[in-house]
């Protein structure tokens, strides 16, 4: 069996991404297939269409495309694995692992052509974001056939590899900042006596609004907040707070500790 789309692991992400692609009419399901640990991920993955592979070396060499979708921990182990199988097939890679950069897949898999990927579960819904790293070898149609899978599940922007592990709070990481901030605000307002899942409603259609006036991109950020803070209002009186108590810096420190690790996943 030969497959558009193989995915080595089939986590929350690499489903997210596989999911996508159908939803999204970029692939059928026949085209998809998958290579996972447990009986019961290779059965919830038959459940979604997805053809399963006992085998990691088969999807590596019956797949166009082969998305690495393990966890960082296990390369070393996959690497072993794959190295054998390299030879006979020169497959475009797509790495989704954390902090696993070309070179050191290059090092294990020399025929492989690299694409390195920072997605989002958000993609799942198509509003995902997802920034692409191209490497050596990959031609012009390669990469226009994987920048294009992202593109029909969200926004796709290229960055240089060497800052691909800076990408993770950008994209990779911020959704789940995002939903911390959204559960804080629900969880005051049920303290105040709001109905939680009113308050929940409300306030994540306020993030999706907000972040569609950014998007616009009639105003950046920092206008937007002066067109909601009027003179001696309240929500200027909580923006105060926020500056104060420097909020910005503890974005800042929460995406430098998503970096750092990220590195260290990597050596």
């Amino acid at each position: 069996m030969n497959y558009r789309l193989g995915s080595i692991g089939c986590g929350n992400m690499g489903t997210a991404i596989l999911q996508g692609a159908l939803r999204s009419g970029s692939f059928a399901a026949g085209e998809l297939g998958v290579c996972v640990r447990s009986e019961a991920s290779a059965a919830r993955c038959r459940a979604l269409g997805f053809a399963v592979e006992a085998d990691p070396r088969t999807i590596y060499t019956h797949s166009e495309l082969v998305l690495l979708a393990i966890k960082p921990q296990g390369m070393a182990a996959m690497f072993d694995l794959l190295a054998p199988a390299d030879a006979q097939a020169s497959p475009v890679v797509v790495s989704i692992v954390a902090g696993l950069t070309e070179a050191r897949i290059r090092a294990r898999l020399p025929h492989a052509r690299v694409i390195l990927v920072m997605p989002n579960t958000p993609l799942l819904l198509g509003c995902g974001a997802t920034a692409l790293s191209r490497g050596a070898g990959v031609s012009d149609a390669e990469f226009g056939r994987v920048r294009a899978l992202f593109a029909a599940m969200g926004e796709v922007r290229e960055v240089p590899a060497a800052l691909q592990n800076e990408m993770i709070p950008v994209n990779g990481s911020s959704p789940a900042f995002v939903y911390y901030m959204i559960e804080a605000l629900a969880r005051w307002a049920e303290a105040q006596g709001i109905a939680y899942d009113d308050a929940l409603a409300l306030t994540a259609k306020t993030f999706e609004g907000a972040a569609r006036m950014v998007l616009a991109g009639e105003d950046d950020p920092k206008t937007l907040i002066r067109k909601v803070c009027s003179p001696g209002g309240a929500t200027l009186e909580g923006m105060r707070v926020l500056d104060e108590r420097r909020a910005d810096d503890v974005l800042a420190a929460a995406a430098d500790a998503c970096v750092r690790r990220a590195y260290e996943l990597g050596k």
